[in-house]
């Protein structure tokens, strides 16, 4: 499954208009590829569990602005729905029943909380309250996300992990330099440029093994 960008003139869609963008599932068994949406809305960050797909698609709500928000696509049925309704919602993840999302507050883009949603018991979690958490990931119990804080002139980052069934979180790294976090299984790998600091959007990839 991924997403393609359709050109126009010549340009991807990332160079001109969001909503050029459309959502596409590759079938590997059969080797099929299938236009799951549109090119009405907006789309991108997608991830699959299943037979349920989630993204970020935007709407056009005005000439100079577009509302955000994570819906979820069932194969079989073809059903589309809206797992956020904010209208500032990206970084959707799903496993089995859980869904993640960050939330841009009041519309400002290093204002974020991390989200849950139970798609089976139809209950929606706030995760963090801090503002300062992005790039959530999940794999059963466990939501891995990046904290982003200043110190001085220094902007830092490092990976914590939430756990769904105690509602407690959990520093992983103290380098101050981790980010973009995944998991699965007792795994969580991330970026980390510690080693190069002064070229922060470098980075080496370390795992962080839970069972250790």
């Amino acid at each position: 499954m991924y997403v393609r960008l359709k050109s126009v003139d010549g340009q991807y869609a990332y160079y001109q208009h969001d909503q050029y963008n459309s959502l596409y599932l590759y079938n590997l068994s059969t080797s099929e590829e299938i236009q799951l949406t549109l090119y009405e809305h907006a789309t991108y960050g997608a991830s699959i569990y299943g037979n349920k797909i989630v993204w970020s698609r935007s709407n056009q709500v005005n000439p100079g602005g577009y509302s955000t928000n994570i819906s979820i696509y069932d194969i079989p049925t073809k059903r589309v729905s809206d797992i956020s309704r904010t209208g500032r919602a990206g970084d959707g993840k799903i496993y089995e029943n859980i869904v993640v999302w960050v939330e841009h507050k009041n519309g400002l883009m290093n204002i974020m909380d991390v989200y849950m949603r139970d798609i089976t018991k139809h209950e929606t979690r706030q995760v963090t309250f801090d503002g300062n958490s992005t790039d959530p990931d999940v794999y059963g119990d466990r939501i891995v996300l990046e904290k982003i804080y200043q110190e001085g002139e220094k902007r830092s980052s490092d990976i914590y992990m939430y756990n769904i069934s105690t509602n407690e979180t959990t520093r992983i790294t103290n380098s101050t330099y981790a980010r973009e976090p995944a998991i699965y299984d007792d795994k969580i790998v991330y970026i980390d440029s510690r080693n190069t600091p002064k070229y922060p959007e470098e980075g080496d990839i370390y795992l962080y093994n839970l069972s250790a």
